[in-house]
């Protein structure tokens, strides 16, 4: 399940219309991308509904696992202490939502693994609350006290592209594809 907001493909400050990259020279991250739902047409708690596979008519791409299945979660976006910014609203994903949609995983049975990879600031704050929940590993790019770095920037275009712990996960992915998630 794909969940972006898709506005920077066609933003009017994007110098290559319909491309997205994450480092000058790199490829167009958005070709053949399905995007599922934008995220400005979520809320926080609809995550919980597309990872337990509550399919409904508003949410009709869910993930649809069992104990036999991996998942892998990226996030990548703002973050403030206690919470991961949810589009343009400063109230979004907080830790103890992210604690009750892995316990209520968990409970039904809805993994076998999980991998959550979230590049936000204060994103540690967020999902320290998940510890102790069996299966489930989080990276972060930042612990509950700091900001996550940006990394890359793009001088034509005047703004970062990428941030250290999104890029060395590019690369760890890029130069290991047969690295086992």
């Amino acid at each position: 399940v794909l969940i972006v907001e898709d506005d920077l493909a066609n933003n009017p400050m994007n110098p290559q219309k319909g491309v997205v990259q994450v480092r000058p020279d790199g490829d167009n991250v958005r070709e053949g991308a399905v995007i599922d739902y934008k995220i400005s047409a979520l809320v926080p708690s609809d995550l919980k509904s597309i990872l337990l596979g509550a399919r409904s008519d508003r949410l009709p791409q869910v993930i649809s696992a069992d104990a036999d299945d991996n998942i892998v979660i990226f996030w990548s976006g703002h973050g403030n202490p206690g919470q991961l910014i949810w589009y343009e609203n400063h109230s979004g994903f907080t830790g103890s939502l992210a604690r009750e949609i892995f316990t209520a995983m968990h409970d039904e049975g809805k993994y076998r693994k999980v991998l959550c990879l979230i590049e936000a600031c204060y994103s540690g704050s967020v999902f320290s609350n998940i510890e102790g929940i069996p299966g489930i590993l989080a990276f972060t790019a930042a612990g509950p006290n700091e900001t996550s770095k940006a990394d890359i920037y793009n001088e034509q275009m005047g703004i970062w592209m990428s941030n250290r712990f999104s890029a060395t996960l590019e690369d760890c992915i890029t130069n290991s594809p047969d690295i086992p998630f």
